[in-house]
């Protein structure tokens, strides 16, 4: 009897130790591991200081729908990247697949006007990790 309670004793203090990972798979961020780009589950992912709504605003406040886009009826997404490193800060940034007109070098434009920004890198295994993270800008004429 005395064993069982003993038992029970250490059970309970390790169930208390346990640490729990809540790990987060995003097809938007690829890490960079063993020198490639791999979607894998992450501890976190990289946030922006100012926030994911807070970028999505800069963003969107700061596109300007190219002339040239406008005057041709060009819709469509630019897909962009950002490869945000293990100290947070952004390392590059490009066009995956553009649409043209104008878009794509806009897209680059107001990327680049947030580049000193500082992110909260990702992490993998309590570590910090560089990233890619898959960025679609929408460009639709109303």
């Amino acid at each position: 009897m005395k064993y069982k309670f003993l038992l029970l004793i250490v059970m309970l203090a390790f169930s208390f130790c346990k640490k729990e990972v809540n790990q987060v798979t995003d097809a938007n961020f690829l890490a960079f591991v063993d020198g490639s780009y791999s979607v894998i589950p992450l501890d976190k992912v990289a946030t922006p200081q100012i926030g994911w709504n807070g970028f999505f605003k800069f963003t969107a406040g700061n596109i300007k729908y190219p002339t040239d886009a406008r005057e041709n009826n060009i819709q469509g997404i630019v897909n962009s990247y950002i490869i945000i490193n293990e100290n947070g800060k952004i390392e590059d940034f490009g066009i995956e697949k553009g649409i043209g007109y104008g878009c794509d070098e806009e897209v680059l434009r107001v990327i680049g006007l947030f580049k000193d920004e500082i992110f909260y890198p990702a992490t993998k295994d309590g570590k910090p990790i560089k990233v890619k993270y898959l960025y679609k800008v929408s460009f639709k004429l109303e």
